[in-house]
């Protein structure tokens, strides 16, 4: 309750997360005028691919408390109670983001949906990605690659935008990568496809098991 002060909300309700029919709730809230929403299909080749908020602590702390741990305490805490950055969309859009989603579902997974709707591929730069000590000592410990979680994770509250290349990215953002041409829909990790890199699945499927 106390974190929908910061984003001037209140609960009025909830969702099941089980049943046995497919149930879709549609929630409007506000109003954006005709042309000016900024969706997932706007991305364009040569756009810069910036992130805010860090990916993968979710998914790691989620894999400390499956192993009956409760540290690294800032893993924990970015599975169960993220610090999100409410303001993040409204700076992106104001420095001309040309298309955004949140990673929820998975960085891969959610850059495959920019990718799709706007008809290019984009390119991850692992390199430009910082890996925070927790994250790698954690992985090396349970013997996973820490870029797992960080590409195909999970449940981090981040937001993923792309920007004109001669744009200056808002604050809080910083680049990953670059959108390309080709092959369309495609998300290439380090100029290879992720499907090819990696065995795990790039994030949350929806209506599937």
């Amino acid at each position: 309750m106390e974190e929908t002060d910061g984003a001037g909300a209140v609960v009025l309700g909830g969702d099941v997360s089980d049943c046995e029919n497919i149930v879709i709730s549609v929630t409007a809230i506000g109003h954006v005028a005709v042309g000016a929403a900024l969706t997932r299909s706007g991305a364009s080749a040569g756009d810069t691919v910036g992130i805010c908020g860090r990916s993968g602590m979710a998914a790691a702390g989620l894999r400390v408390l499956q192993r009956g741990l409760r540290s690294p305490r800032v893993l924990v805490d970015a599975f169960r109670v993220p610090n999100i950055d409410y303001s993040a969309g409204a700076r992106a859009a104001k420095s001309g983001a040309t298309s955004m989603i949140d990673i929820s579902d998975g960085l891969v997974a959610d850059l495959q949906h920019i990718a799709r709707d706007s008809g290019v591929c984009i390119e991850v730069n692992t390199q430009k990605i910082a890996v925070p000590d927790e994250l790698v000592s954690t992985a090396a410990a349970f013997g996973v690659d820490p870029m797992e979680w960080i590409l195909a994770g999970g449940d981090d509250h981040a937001i993923v935008a792309t920007f004109p290349p001669k744009k200056t990215m808002p604050k809080g953002f910083t680049a990953l990568g670059k959108v390309g041409s080709a092959p369309v829909g495609t998300v290439l990790i380090n100029g290879v496809a992720y499907a090819d890199a990696y065995e795990q699945v790039p994030g949350f499927r929806h209506f599937s098991s």
